[in-house]
């Protein structure tokens, strides 16, 4: 108990500790609040969740891809940059005043692990050589695709990977699929065809849990979560679960928070968050 507690790394001036706060505040606002409206379409916008997402997961069009890509970051990124290095400068005075020679390295002592980046970088190179086999023939199924805009020798362009993070590529399969006469079973079509609602997504998950043994979701999980992005206000949709413990009458609350839409990328994340959940209910029963 006493090794998992680490030092805090928090500023002891509590006028940065609400400086930080507000700056995160409002990045956390410019962020759920950004769009990218199409040049001649001024009135045709996408936000993040569901647009853009969709977008990437569909769109084969290289142009329109990289147009997204471009100016989703554009609408945020010079906008929070001064505040975001402002709130990397508190967090390092911070963690200099907790004896840490800056956040990072407060950061990685959660690990407890001795010399960690060498660790890290061993690791990394036992992965290297599988992982540039895997790139190298994404790579060249993507040069099939979209011809000279994939250079054969050169890094893949990230707005062709099925997501505007790059980092799940699973958007992609129908073109980097190593079998293309082999027909896979389709979860989107699968899920349209039976006519699945995003709460017809939450239900299979928590049954999925439920056929292992674990507990069912409580009302408060159906009564509080946001499964979808509300239409008279602006959220943030990154997906979250969350561990509210218990309400006044005594039952548990965890909720998730997401602005999902049906499709096998969104199952995915629902049957993780729900997860986050079911840890959250044997923490709570597990409490004194």
């Amino acid at each position: 108990m006493i090794k998992s507690i680490r030092k805090s790394s928090s500023c002891k001036e509590p006028a940065l500790r609400k400086e930080k706060v507000r700056k995160r505040n409002r990045i956390t606002a410019i962020y759920s609040k950004a769009k990218v409206c199409r040049p001649n379409e001024p009135t045709k916008c996408l936000m993040y969740e569901p647009g853009i997402i969709n977008l990437f997961a569909k769109s084969r069009n290289y142009s329109e891809l990289l147009w997204a890509w471009k100016g989703w970051r554009d609408a945020i990124g010079p906008k929070v940059r001064t505040d975001w290095e402002r709130i990397i400068e508190i967090e390092n005075i911070g963690a200099r005043e907790n004896n840490y020679t800056d956040e990072g390295a407060a950061w990685r002592t959660n690990y407890q692990v001795s010399n960690l980046r060498g660790k890290v970088e061993k690791l990394w190179a036992q992965l290297r050589p599988f992982y540039l086999q895997l790139h190298s023939y994404v790579r060249y199924k993507l040069k099939q695709e979209y011809g000279d805009h994939v250079n054969l020798t050169g890094p893949i362009p990230a707005h062709l990977l099925g997501e505007i993070w790059a980092m799940s590529w699973l958007n992609i399969y129908n073109i980097t699929k190593p079998y293309p006469n082999v027909n896979a079973f389709q979860v989107d079509e699968g899920m349209k065809d039976m006519n699945y609602t995003t709460h017809d997504m939450f239900v299979l998950a928590d049954n999925f849990y439920q056929s292992m043994g674990l507990p069912a979701m409580p009302d408060n999980f159906w009564k509080y979560s946001m499964f979808t992005r509300p239409k008279n206000r602006s959220v943030v949709c990154y997906a979250s679960a969350w561990n509210m413990g218990h309400d006044k009458q005594g039952n548990e609350d965890v909720r998730v928070k997401m602005c999902a839409v049906v499709n096998a990328n969104y199952l995915y994340t629902v049957h993780h968050e729900m997860g986050h959940c079911q840890y959250y209910l044997a923490y709570n029963e597990a409490q004194p």
